[in-house]
């Protein structure tokens, strides 16, 4: 058996995709035809977002007219699509926090099943931003802020559109405030706002002056925020895509600044989801409007805040996904396996509106595998809007929003198949750099379960069948283990510069069978060249370390030719700083300096295997060369 594992929008699902193979058909399993459809309130419901908990349970948030006004609305599933009776006798809970109207536009779950919501709530006057937790019952959490409710008000019309867990439990929040971009950090205990984020527990960001929304936020393996929404620029709105250090300061190392917005159409351009892959690029999808007609949007971002031509030759590409007048991607699921999925809703005929999604390749082409074209449209009733997506578990995907039945807005749940299967490995890290004249891979798993070892499969092409695999004997696994893995691979098979290549991972189990991941892709520079490090340059005086590759620590040397003042220092591959070995060292004319790095941070945390760069400042030159810990 072979499969492939994947990335999805916020949160990691293990889920495999097979080389062959049609996804996208609703599954009539569950529900009615792979439909739910759920009432609520006495007018309008309106599902605007979806969680799925490791149990299978599936959760949805928006908010329902109870006969005044909307309040805040939340549904639980079990996995065949029936109310999970268990939350709130029902399956159902309404949640009145102001005066008025109330709406979720954000939901997640806790890894203790609890069950955190984010949206606005109207004071009377203005929209002030909410946050609402939830016990596994439905029942109000009184030890979030004693009762269930945490409220933001700026004095402004201010929303909550997106919401992420830390690893640690925190709870980050993102959206509008004060007409800026928002991220807001709550400590999980209590509800109150995390005073380590900077200093108040709450971010802001002003790039246009007039107004910049938060509209999807996301976390890098290293804990930084990214945001995405749009901001606008003088006429219209454009792509947004906002990344932040883990203590709430702008990340300069993004695009200098840490903003980057970028124009798709003419008129009005706008990021409603996000998700970043294993290799660190940032995936934003959205609309865009030419002036006639609204198309769905996707941008890809380098790590440093670049758009990645790599993807449809520019980093963006545009899809109709009916060949009609307005298309909309609200959610994006990242897949490890080069597939990006955007769900969202297409026009029909009459006006009338339907659930849509787009599969695409990784190099932006539409992928065919998907629904027969790559754009999938469900016409069930009337109007029907889809607002959101996850994946579950076993690969199947899951669509929720609101549909018009007689006239009146109900929750709206449809599942459609994917394939999948228990996955041995959670790959969590997968990429290449040019080291030495060699192309050298270098991949992390957070866990593995019978896993026998690795293959390596390169390509002159984005196609798996073509690829031929390079090593000549199984690299040895981890086996079982719920502990990182870190793995370094040196491809000493001929390359030529200038030439582009694709590499693949495969995990073979101890009964033989497969799993297949990737692909990444490695371009050979001219001579001289060497891409993906830092701009950092390299000259006389710094030594290679010894040994190279080494574990658990390595000696760094140096000699100068004159005297100077030295600064050396550990770097990762994106140029971070992360160890200082010494500094304001006054260093003697052919005075031979040599020093130990334990492969530790300044927290005196071990970092993992992977490329590190060493770099020598001194006051008459700089140095920088690059280093491999294996473990």
């Amino acid at each position: 058996m072979k499969a492939f594992l994947t990335f999805l929008g916020l949160y990691v699902f293990l889920i495999t995709v097979p080389l062959s193979g049609q996804d996208g058909s609703l599954d009539t399993t569950f529900g009615t035809n792979g439909i739910i459809r759920t009432d609520i309130g006495s007018g309008g419901d309106y599902g605007r977002a979806i969680a799925i908990h490791s149990d299978g349970k599936i959760f949805v948030a928006g908010y329902s007219y109870t006969g005044s006004n909307y309040d805040l609305s939340v549904v639980s599933y079990n996995s065949n699509g029936s109310l999970n009776t268990s939350f709130s006798g029902d399956g159902k809970v309404t949640t009145a926090i102001g005066s008025d109207d109330d709406k979720a536009y954000a939901i997640a779950v806790q890894s203790d099943g609890k069950i955190i919501v984010a949206g606005e709530t109207d004071n009377g006057s203005k929209d002030d931003i909410a946050v609402v937790r939830y016990n596994t019952d439905g029942i109000l959490d009184t030890s979030f802020d004693s009762d269930g409710i945490v409220t933001l008000n700026s004095g402004s019309n201010d929303c909550g559109y997106a919401l992420a867990i830390q690893s640690d439990g925190k709870i980050l929040v993102t959206g509008i405030y004060q007409g800026k971009v928002l991220v807001a950090r709550f400590n999980s205990n209590d509800g109150s706002l995390d005073t380590t984020f900077s200093a108040d527990g709450i971010v802001t960001t002003s790039i246009s002056g007039v107004w910049d929304y938060g509209r999807a936020i996301a976390l890098q393996s290293d804990g930084k925020i990214v945001v995405a929404g749009y901001s606008y620029n003088g006429s219209n709105d454009d792509f947004l895509v906002v990344r932040y250090n883990v203590d709430g300061s702008l990340d300069t190392s993004f695009d200098s600044d840490g903003c980057v917005t970028t124009a798709i159409g003419t008129s009005n351009d706008a990021g409603f989801g996000v998700g970043i892959d294993a290799s660190g690029k940032i995936v934003v999808a959205g609309r865009t409007d030419d002036g006639l007609k609204n198309y769905v949007a996707v941008v890809r971002y380098n790590s440093n805040g670049s758009l990645d031509t790599s993807f449809d030759g520019d980093g963006k590409t545009t899809t109709s996904i009916d060949d009609t007048d307005w298309s909309i991607g609200y959610g994006v699921m990242l897949d490890f396996n080069s597939k990006i999925l955007v769900a969202g809703t297409s026009t029909a005929t009459s006006f009338l509106t339907n659930f849509g999604a787009v599969r695409y390749n990784y190099n932006g082409s539409l992928d065919t595998s998907f629904s027969g074209d790559g754009k999938m449209v469900t016409s069930l009733s009337s109007n029907q809007n889809g607002y959101c997506v996850a994946i579950q578990s076993d690969g199947k995907i899951v669509i929720a929003g609101s549909d018009g039945v007689s006239g009146t807005q109900e929750y709206i749940v449809a599942r459609y198949t994917g394939s999948a299967g228990p996955l041995p490995v959670e790959l969590s890290f997968f990429t290449a750099q040019y080291l030495n004249d060699t192309p050298t891979l270098c991949w992390t798993t957070q866990s593995e379960t019978s896993n026998a070892g690795w293959n390596v499969y390169r390509s002159e092409s984005d196609i798996f069948e073509e690829a031929s695999q390079i090593n000549t004997e199984l690299i040895p696994g981890a086996g079982s283990t719920s502990e990182p893995t870190d793995y370094v691979y040196v491809d000493e098979n001929e390359v030529v510069s200038n030439t582009e290549y694709w590499y693949w991972l495969e995990s073979v189990d101890y009964s033989g069978d497969t799993e297949s991941y990737g692909p990444i892709t490695l371009l050979i520079p001219e001579d001289e060249e060497e891409p993906g490090s830092p701009e950092i340059p390299g000259i006389y005086g710094l030594h290679q370390n010894y040994p190279n590759p080494f574990n658990p620590s390595t000696e760094i040397s140096f000699m100068m030719k004159e005297s100077c003042v030295a600064e050396l220092a550990i770097y990762n591959i994106k140029g971070e700083k992360i160890a200082t070995l010494f500094q304001n060292k006054s260093v003697a004319k052919d005075e031979l300096i040599r020093t130990n790095w334990d492969g530790k941070d300044d927290f005196g945390k071990s970092v993992s295997s992977g490329i590190y760069l060493y770099k020598l400042r001194t006051n008459k030159a700089d140095f920088v060369r690059k280093m491999i810990l294996m473990k």
